[in-house]
């Protein structure tokens, strides 16, 4: 081979070389749904982020998909409070007998778990009229919000990110028990658990009406290997305004994600009063929430100074924040 022959492989291999550098490998694009195992995972990134929590009112629901809670055997010939027309109620016979109750109300023993696709959301006096499509049936409805909510009705990507959040996760109850329910029954139970005792998630999945009231199961196994469930609201779409409280994180007073002598490092003082039921003043509301749970009621005034005070009602006591310091009962 001569010289010139050497010098153009020379230059082709390197323009190959060059050319390969510059690429990468081309990856699929994945549905959350897709359970499709990724073999390369090169260029994944190493930690997923955690998903938070949207809330959307009813204004914002055009375009959403929503699931239908089933209700327990002894609700279900109530129905559910949407209906073949948009005189809801009012009309003088059910639009089609198969799909609606005498009473105009959708029937809960065929739609528990069915899928409905917000077609439009419209004025209604204060509230929202909501028209849905029930795609696998064909079947429109239609329902009236109540304080930005129709009960029976969980929000299908709160579903999909709470899935995501806490699949495979330890989480500890706040609450400090994890529900049972016994479907010949259908009686609900609870069993104690510590409030520093992890919990392993099993799954997530929808949870039945009207009783709890929180849409989302979360299933969760201890280590003595007890089972059970906590039911968590993931967002606050869908959920009544007096229900939604200041709070970052909807599921709050019902889960924390570590172990809570982790989470807050606050004086074993208070610590010995969290773990014996009891509140101090100079307690915060984080801490009275660990150790007395959430308040039956709660009302917030912030003075003109800046001043913020919060009444908790409990039972037993109302307990009374200044700046989020309790002061008294």
């Amino acid at each position: 081979m001569n010289k010139s022959h050497v010098l153009a492989t020379l230059a082709i291999a390197l323009l190959l070389l060059s050319g390969c550098a510059g690429r990468r490998p081309k990856t699929r694009s994945m549905s959350p749904e897709d359970s499709t195992a990724v073999t390369d995972t090169s260029w994944a990134p190493q930690e997923t982020p955690r998903i938070d929590p949207v809330h959307m009112p009813p204004p914002e629901w055009t375009g959403q998909t929503f699931i239908l809670l089933p209700k327990n055997e002894m609700f279900r010939k109530f129905g559910y409070e949407l209906y073949g027309t948009a005189d809801l109620g009012n009309a003088l016979a059910p639009a089609d007998t198969s799909a609606f109750l005498l009473n105009g109300r959708l029937r809960a023993d065929l739609y528990g778990g069915a899928e409905l696709f917000v077609r439009a959301v419209s004025s209604f006096g204060d509230d929202y009229l909501v028209r849905f499509f029930i795609r696998d049936r064909s079947l429109e409805v239609f329902g009236r919000t109540r304080q930005d909510a129709i009960e029976g009705l969980v929000l299908r990507e709160d579903l999909r990110r709470a899935r995501n959040r806490w699949s495979g996760d330890t989480i500890y109850s706040v609450r400090r028990q994890i529900d049972l329910f016994d479907s010949s029954k259908a009686r609900f139970s609870s069993i104690p658990v510590s409030l520093s005792e992890p919990l392993a998630v099993d799954s997530i999945a929808i949870g039945q009406s009207p009783l709890p009231p929180k849409p989302i199961w979360v299933f969760v196994s201890r280590e003595s290997g007890g089972k059970g469930f906590i039911p968590v609201h993931f967002g606050w779409t869908n959920v009544i305004k007096s229900e939604q409280y200041d709070a970052d994180h909807p599921w709050k007073e019902d889960i924390l994600e570590g172990n809570p002598r982790e989470l807050f490092a606050w004086d074993e003082y208070y610590w010995q009063a969290i773990d014996q039921h009891k509140v101090l003043t100079g307690m915060s509301p984080d801490q009275v929430r660990l150790s007395w749970g959430p308040p039956e009621k709660r009302r917030q005034k912030d003075k003109s100074d800046g001043t913020s005070i919060k009444h908790w009602e409990y039972e037993s006591a109302t307990l009374i924040f200044v700046n989020d310091s309790l002061t008294a009962e």
